[in-house]
């Protein structure tokens, strides 16, 4: 009797044993995950943030398919190192995945599934992301600042790039859009300081690259300089029309740009921060000059306002300018124009100005002043 009272006990945690090894080997890390019956299917609510190491999201819980990833699920779970996401996820939400700090490896198993706005923001060791081949939009600030993110492949079916997406990715060194991109938001590869070139592929309808540079179709916008290049100098491509917002933004390297004629419009933080331009001459073509568009740019000390430009409100904030020539024909000092330069000595202005508007030398701490009118 003794004896099979042992072998049953024996049986009973061999039995426990290979239950517990099959639960473990099916889903990794399921342990930490938090689920949530939707009736037809479960969807992933929260991983426990005290989570580590791999992370399998299972296809199946209690029967039904997960299909659901819900927003900020996995957001500040700063030890998971690796999440595999099932064919059976069709979506997962905005912030998944935002902060977790240690992840370095996705991988969708799925051919689509849909992508929330910000889902990696700040995954600074993310390195590897294999995207579901039939992705149609990679949303808002989805990348942005996953610092360790070097090459990434984007679908063929993508059709839209969202608003800072890419935004300091600063491993980042090619980037290829596909034919099917026909949006690309503002900023999305802000601060992107090691993209070395661009390359638009054939059929696209809505973008080209001309000299490494992301451009509109009809190549007059220049979107976005590769801030990774090493050269010191660059001639803008004649027929540019205008430069984007933040084109150039936080270029380190160009110490000379040359501008075309026919320039007309520089927007808004266009080579905002460029720390090392001292040399750039804007064209008699240009009416309109953005805030920001030469702000912080500590190394320019020259500049003169072409004669056609009549908005540049904000444009030279807080650059290093110490000479300000305003052409004639220009009829405004506009509005905060040279806010906080500081080392401003002297600004010639024509006759033809018949306003200086509000703050457009706020804060300019003169020495020397010798201000000089042709009045």
């Amino acid at each position: 009797m003794d004896r099979i009272k042992r072998i049953t006990s024996v049986l009973l945690t061999l039995i426990i044993a290979l239950s517990c090894f099959g639960i473990c080997a099916s889903a990794a890390g399921e342990s930490y995950l938090t689920f949530i019956d939707a009736g037809d299917f479960y969807q992933v609510s929260k991983c426990n943030k005290y989570a580590t190491g791999e992370i399998n999201i299972p296809e199946t819980y209690n029967g039904k398919p997960v299909q659901i990833v819900a927003s900020s699920a996995f957001k500040d779970a700063e030890k998971i190192t690796k999440v595999t996401i099932p064919a059976s996820v069709a979506s997962i939400g905005s912030t998944v995945f935002e902060n977790c700090v240690s992840l370095g490896e996705v991988v969708f198993e799925g051919e689509e599934c849909s992508i929330g706005t910000a889902a990696f923001r700040y995954c600074s060791t993310l390195k590897n992301v294999t995207l579901p081949s039939k992705l149609k939009v990679i949303p808002l600030e989805a990348f942005a600042g996953c610092t360790s993110l070097s090459a990434l492949t984007i679908p063929s079916t993508v059709t839209t790039i969202g608003k800072e997406a890419f935004k300091k990715c600063s491993s980042l060194k090619t980037v290829t859009i596909p034919a099917s991109v026909t949006s690309i938001g503002f900023n999305a590869f802000l601060n992107c300081a090691a993209i070395t070139s661009f390359n638009v592929l054939a059929g696209n309808t809505a973008y080209k690259d001309i000299g490494d540079c992301l451009y509109d179709i009809n190549g007059e916008t220049l979107i976005q300089y590769p801030n990774g290049k090493t050269v010191t100098g660059f001639t803008v491509p004649s027929g540019t029309k205008a430069i984007e917002d933040s084109a150039f933004g936080a270029n380190t390297r160009l110490t000379k740009i040359i501008l075309p004629d026919g320039l007309e419009t520089i927007y808004e933080y266009a080579f905002n921060n460029c720390s090392a331009l001292n040399d750039i001459v804007i064209p008699d073509s240009v009416t309109y000059i953005g805030a920001q568009a030469f702000g912080g740019c500590a190394s320019l000390k020259n500049i003169t306002i072409p004669s056609n430009v009549e908005s540049y409100s904000g444009a030279f904030y807080n650059s290093g300018i110490q000479n300000v020539t305003i052409a004639e024909g220009v009829e405004i000092v506009d509005e905060k124009a040279f806010e906080k330069c500081a080392s401003l000595t002297e600004v010639i202005i024509p006759s033809t100005v018949t306003e200086i508007r509000m703050g457009a030398f706020l804060t300019t701490h003169h020495k020397n002043e010798s201000s000089k009118s042709r009045r």
